[in-house]
């Protein structure tokens, strides 16, 4: 199947928003909050997006084998480059496979590099069929519309990112206010999917969040087992012993 320009902008905005989906609900599941996942600060995960549309672009003609191969070099190469450019720009690592055998300096390793290229196979295969879809079914002048907005919106954000890392604008206030509307954005979006999804996982598994009930309402118990009797034995005790040591201190 052949995609025109505007059709590979659209994958590729619609695998990095997916992308930045399953970073974002994965990360708040796991740190119990909204974790913006992606390097801008709109609702997009570029190291998705990219390699999917390098790979329409480039592996449409072959075999599902070499669709695969050609998917894990391609995802591996983009998760390491991802993740040197997070500790770069961010000096931080949002993942970390040093743990893991076979890793390349724990940006990526060969259990999580099959799982994404077995991935990106199956969205090459059935996945941008689909996508592509609901997009050919829009007029001509709403799709390039649709497009040119989200690509200005995009470049707007990734300016305001970069301007407001090197500080070097003489309209610092009107970046700024840029840069909070996205991240209000993909905030307000990212904390509707993590309750959404949370409560997903209590319906399905209600003694987790009997857990975590119990967790909280022992970490909120002061002295457990103490009583106020206890507490009088335990100050008169500790005032005579401070009482026998001063005698020999």
């Amino acid at each position: 199947m052949t995609y025109n320009g505007y059709e590979l902008a659209w994958l590729f905005l619609v695998y990095s928003f997916l992308g930045w989906v399953l970073e974002t609900v994965m990360a708040a599941l796991k740190k119990k909050r909204f974790v913006n996942r992606g390097v801008i600060n709109s609702p997009l995960c570029i190291s998705y997006g990219i390699p999917m549309v390098l790979l329409t672009v480039f592996g449409e003609e072959l075999s599902w084998f070499w669709l695969f191969c050609g998917a894990t070099v391609v995802t591996a190469m983009t998760e390491w480059i991802g993740g040197r450019a997070v500790e770069y720009f961010y000096h931080e690592r949002w993942w970390d496979y040093s743990n893991v055998k076979w890793n390349l300096d724990g940006y990526i390793c060969l259990p999580m590099t099959l799982v994404w290229g077995a991935l990106a196979t199956v969205c090459m295969l059935w996945g941008n069929a689909l996508l592509i879809r609901p997009f050919r079914f829009l007029p001509e002048l709403a799709e390039v519309l649709v497009i040119w907005i989200c690509v200005v919106a995009v470049l707007l954000d990734a300016l305001a990112t970069l301007t407001l890392m090197y500080g070097k604008s003489a309209h610092a206030d009107r970046w700024k206010s840029v840069d909070n509307w996205f991240t209000s954005l993909s905030r307000n979006l990212g904390s509707r999917l993590y309750r959404q999804v949370n409560r997903r996982i209590e319906r399905a598994y209600p003694q987790k969040r009997a857990v975590e009930k119990k967790e909280v309402r022992d970490a909120a118990v002061f002295a457990s087992g103490c009583s106020f009797y206890k507490l009088i034995w335990m100050f008169v005790l500790g005032a005579a012993l401070g009482d026998f040591l001063r005698l020999f201190l």
